[in-house]
């Protein structure tokens, strides 16, 4: 017996069946975050209106993670808001410059439970991972997908086709677009 942890609606029509049961999606919560809370200025960052939008990397590795930063920090201020960055593995060792750290609309963690943060935001900007776009849709949180590699332009293409969320060339990325694009998002 094979088990796929997708929902059917993200079993493309033209994709080789394989004899398996498609149970849905399975959002593991790690139970190291059952203790956890936020810290006292990310609850701040969430009191505020507009919601926050938040970038997470997960674990997709990125050539230039600043500049991928940059564009987003610029899409938020564009939409009046801040951005939560969860690093995951883009960064490595490299660190954000003291101007960007400094900066109030900005707030940086290496990572922290998505079922906890994803209800509390306007967007979220993944790379279209399928346990991290599971998360995001089991909480209703607007989603825009930026695909890298692997299976992320499948997720990304299944997920734009079924109107879950919108997908944005990652090397194509124009800020000014992009806001005006999330402003028109819709929760799922």
């Amino acid at each position: 017996l094979r088990l796929h942890a997708i929902p059917e609606l993200f079993v493309p029509h033209n994709y080789p069946q394989l004899p398996c049961q498609h149970t849905g999606f399975w959002c593991w919560d790690d139970p190291c975050w059952q203790e956890w809370s936020p810290p006292l200025r990310l609850k701040r960052l969430l009191e505020r209106k507009p919601a926050p939008l938040a970038l997470a990397f997960s674990s997709q590795p990125v050539v230039d993670p600043v500049a991928v930063v940059c564009r987003h920090l610029e899409v938020a201020e564009r939409l009046g808001t801040t951005l939560i960055v969860v690093k995951g593995w883009a960064f490595g060792c490299q660190e954000l410059p003291t101007a960007l750290t400094e900066n109030s609309n900005l707030y940086v963690v290496e990572r922290m439970p998505f079922s906890w943060l994803f209800p509390h935001l306007h967007t979220v900007f993944i790379h279209g991972g399928m346990g991290t776009l599971a998360q995001a849709l089991r909480v209703g949180c607007r989603v825009v997908i930026e695909p890298y590699g692997n299976d992320q332009f499948l997720n990304a293409r299944l997920a734009l086709e079924q109107g879950l969320a919108l997908a944005v060339h990652p090397h194509r990325f124009d800020p000014s677009e992009v806001a005006n694009a999330v402003n028109l998002l819709k929760h799922p």
